[in-house]
C-alpha cells in the first residue's frame, strides 16, 4: 500500500497540489492574501485518504507521507467558510463541530509526524465552542475540545485543568440530560443510543485518566495508564460497532491519548533515572 500511495503522490497534479498547499499555510501564518488555483475539496479529499491509510494499521506508511498529510491538513483556513464546508463535506460527522473536529484530526498528524512544537503553535487558534443541546452530540464535542486541550497543553497545566473541567461539568450535568435524551426514542432505539452513551462516557472516563497523569505524574495512583486507556477505549469501541465513523474517532483517541503519556515528562524522566540505575549497579559490579 505504501507503494501506491508513494506513486500517487509522485503524480504532477498531487505535487503541485502539496506545493501549492505549503505556500498557502505560509502566506496564511502572514496574514497576506494567497491566489492560488488550488481546490480545498481536492486538498481535504486528499487528506482524508491518507489519514485513513495512516491510521487503518493495516500498512506501514513512511514518515514522509504522515508529514504530507499534516502540511495538507495545517494550510486548511478552517475559519474561512467556504473551507469550513469542504471539510465539512469530507470529515464531517453530522452533530460535531467542524473546527473542532479539524483540530482533533490536526492534533492527531501532528502527533504521528511528531510535530509536537509546531501542533501547539498550530492550536493557539483554537477557541471552545458553545456545544449542541443534544446530549449525545454534547459529549461527544466536549470529549473532542478536552482532548484537543490536552494536545495544546498552553500555560503550564492550565489546558489540562481545563479538560478536566469539562468532563466534570459533563458529570454533573448527566442526570439533567441523559433522562430526556432517552426518552425521544422507542425502546428498541433507547437500548442502541444508551450505548451509544456508555462508549462516550467510557471515552471520557480515559481522558480524564490521561489528563489526572499529566498533572499528579509519579504520583498517580491508577494502575498502568496505557492498559487503562486500552480497557475504555475496547468498551466504547465495542459498544459502538455499528456506528463506523465514531468507532474510526475512538481509535484515533487511543493513539492520542497513549501518545501523550509515552511524550509526557514522566515516562522520559522515568526511563532516563531507570537507565541511571543500570548504569550505576554495572559499574558497582566491575
Amino acid at each position: 500500500m505504501n507503494n501506491v500511495i508513494q506513486s500517487i503522490l509522485q503524480q504532477d497534479a498531487i505535487i503541485s497540489l502539496l506545493k501549492e498547499s505549503e505556500k498557502k499555510h505560509i502566506f496564511n501564518q502572514l496574514n497576506l492574501d494567497f491566489d492560488s488555483e488550488l481546490s480545498c475539496g481536492e486538498q481535504c479529499r486528499l487528506a482524508f485518504f491518507l489519514m485513513n491509510s495512516i491510521f487503518s494499521g493495516e500498512q506501514n506508511v513512511s514518515q514522509e507521507v504522515v508529514e504530507t498529510a499534516y502540511k495538507l491538513l495545517q494550510s486548511i483556513n478552517i475559519s474561512s467558510t467556504d473551507n469550513n464546508r469542504y471539510f465539512s463535506g469530507t470529515f464531517g460527522i453530522d452533530g460535531v463541530n467542524t473546527k473542532t473536529l479539524y483540530y482533533f484530526y490536526l492534533a492527531n498528524i501532528a502527533l504521528k509526524a511528531e510535530k509536537l512544537i509546531s501542533i501547539r503553535i498550530d492550536l493557539n487558534a483554537y477557541e471552545l465552542k458553545e456545544s449542541e443541546s443534544d446530549w449525545k452530540f454534547r459529549l461527544l464535542n466536549k470529549s473532542l475540545e478536552a482532548y484537543v486541550l490536552l494536545v495544546r497543553k498552553q500555560k503550564g497545566f492550565s489546558d489540562i485543568k481545563k479538560a478536566l473541567s469539562i468532563i466534570e461539568q459533563l458529570k454533573q450535568e448527566q442526570q439533567q440530560y441523559e433522562e430526556k435524551y432517552l426518552k425521544q426514542f422507542s425502546i428498541a432505539s433507547e437500548v442502541e443510543e444508551a450505548y451509544l452513551l456508555l462508549a462516550i462516557y467510557h471515552l471520557s472516563k480515559a481522558i480524564v485518566e490521561t489528563a489526572t497523569y499529566l498533572i499528579q505524574g509519579y504520583n498517580y495512583k491508577g494502575i498502568r495508564l496505557d492498559a487503562t486507556i486500552r480497557q475504555h477505549i475496547d468498551i466504547a469501541k465495542k459498544l459502538s460497532k455499528n456506528e463506523q465513523r465514531l468507532t474510526s474517532i475512538f481509535a484515533l483517541f487511543e493513539f492520542g491519548l497513549k501518545t501523550m503519556y509515552n511524550n509526557s515528562i514522566w515516562q522520559h524522566t522515568k526511563r532516563l533515572n531507570w537507565g541511571c540505575w543500570n548504569f550505576y549497579h554495572r559499574r558497582r559490579k566491575r
